[in-house]
């Protein structure tokens, strides 16, 4: 069961503060933006040892995402990969754009994560929301400016 709220995001831009919803965003641009986005989880020796020792499945941010998407936008592709190259900083999760070379950074993300363009330490479900809703807010973002 997951306890979350991916279709309204908020975002603060310097002094600009949006709220934003689907309800805003036509369906067509919002599927459009999603379809775009991946979510891609790493599954390297390094971060499936750190979930084991928390007493995670090796699976379980893969799952996390793949839940999430299924819920809520089930146009973002979730992917894993076998390595991400944050072994220190694992369990790590990177998104990648369709219109982009490799992961990109988004808001949401620390500063240490957006230079290196992946979410360290993505353990809870506190960690996961944090991501998904970077995801989403990214999303809507995306699909407003297609409008």
């Amino acid at each position: 069961v997951f306890s979350f709220s991916p279709l309204t995001s908020s975002c603060n831009r310097g002094d600009l503060s949006l709220q934003i919803s689907t309800s805003e965003v036509e369906e067509s641009s919002y599927a459009r933006a999603a379809s775009k986005f991946k979510v891609v989880t790493c599954m390297s020796s390094s971060c499936c040892k750190k979930r084991e020792t928390m007493g995670l499945d090796t699976l379980a941010t893969f799952t996390a995402f793949y839940g999430r998407a299924q819920e809520g936008a089930d146009m973002v592709e979730v992917e894993e990969v076998p390595c991400l190259g944050g072994c220190q900083k694992g369990p790590v999760v990177a998104i990648e754009h369709s219109e982009f070379d490799g992961t990109v950074a988004i808001e949401g993300m620390t500063e240490r994560e957006f230079n290196e363009r992946l979410f360290h330490n993505v353990v809870t479900e506190d960690d996961a929301d944090r991501v998904w809703s970077s995801v989403t807010n990214a999303i809507l973002m995306m699909a407003l400016e297609e409008e």
